[in-house]
């Protein structure tokens, strides 16, 4: 982890960007480490201890723009019910069609990482609802990788397979058409340097192959569709969409949105669109791990095959 991880601030039961941050990308570093017992003992421990966080207190205080205890109150009384609405009238999934024996699909838009700035900010139009700090400092390899029956905490989830193929465009083919259009990208086995051990351990990563033409048939794609008024209530709304890209067929659609429960308080670093993570009432629909979040409905539409693992 980097030193600025190190220095954890809580603040009303809600860990800042700090505490989120470093355990979404916890999550991927332990991919890559072997743990003796004792080591992991602690690590479920101290995840546990992040966990009972997860539920934000009620601000009694006022927040600036508001000259009373008393119209805060109205305020946050207003953003829960149309947070509420929005749950009941407009979120859900929507699958029109399955496809089983997928190998490949197509990342139209890629998740980016946001900077701090973007994450603390109320009209970040970046999906907040759908964005993943795990999944945007790996869009390929999330959906490369198998996911188990359990998390690093051992509490139960369901299990999805990984695509044989995920492909992007190519970002240097917009800046010089010599390049290949697209990326490729497949699980290779590549030497690693244990960070407990010290030995050598092969580990399986992602390889990217530059090509001309798709594979894929199926593509994915995210929107931010937040209102002014939405945003206005640190609500944000994000949709998830899965395309044939030969016919342009909407096979499956998810609405969501997500509240900040602390209208953006600020306070020692927190970071609103991260630290809501760990709020699992905050979302509508709900995740079965938010590190997945998207990739949990996108197994529903596009059944990956068996497709081998083993880097070959």
């Amino acid at each position: 982890m980097a030193a600025r991880e190190a220095h954890i601030k809580i603040r009303d039961g809600v860990p800042t960007e700090r505490v989120v941050g470093a355990v979404e990308r916890l999550a991927a570093a332990l991919a890559s480490l072997v743990f003796p017992p004792f080591a992991l003992t602690l690590v479920f421990i101290v995840l546990a201890c992040f966990a009972s966080f997860g539920h934000a207190n009620d601000v009694e205080t006022p927040k600036p723009e508001f000259k009373t205890r008393e119209e805060f109150a109205k305020y946050r009384e207003a953003a829960w019910a149309h947070f509420r609405r929005r749950c009941e009238n407009d979120a859900g999934e929507t699958i029109n069609r399955v496809v089983d024996n997928v190998e490949a699909i197509f990342l139209i838009k890629p998740r980016r990482e946001a900077s701090e700035f973007e994450l603390g900010d109320q009209f970040w139009m970046g999906d907040p609802y759908g964005y993943s700090s795990y999944e945007a400092s790996n869009p390929v390899g999330i959906y490369l990788h198998d996911r188990g029956s359990k998390t690093i905490s051992r509490r139960l989830v369901t299990p999805i397979k990984g695509y044989r193929y995920v492909e992007m465009h190519n970002p240097k083919y917009r800046e010089e058409p010599t390049h290949p259009r697209y990326l490729r990208f497949s699980l290779g086995s590549v030497a690693v340097v244990n960070s407990v051990t010290k030995k050598a351990e092969s580990r399986i990563r992602p390889r990217a192959t530059g090509v001309d033409q798709l594979l894929s048939r199926y593509g994915i794609t995210w929107d931010d569709i937040s209102t002014r008024e939405d945003r206005e209530f640190w609500i944000a709304g994000g949709k998830l969409t899965i395309l044939d890209l030969s016919t342009n067929e909407v096979l499956g659609e998810r609405v969501g949105y997500v509240i900040d429960p602390q209208f953006g308080d600020n306070h020692q670093g927190r970071k609103s669109w991260l630290a809501v993570g760990f709020v699992p009432d905050a979302f509508c629909p709900k995740f079965e791990n938010r590190f997945d979040r998207n990739k949990e409905f996108v197994a529903k539409v596009l059944r990956a095959s068996a497709g081998r693992k083993d880097g070959r």
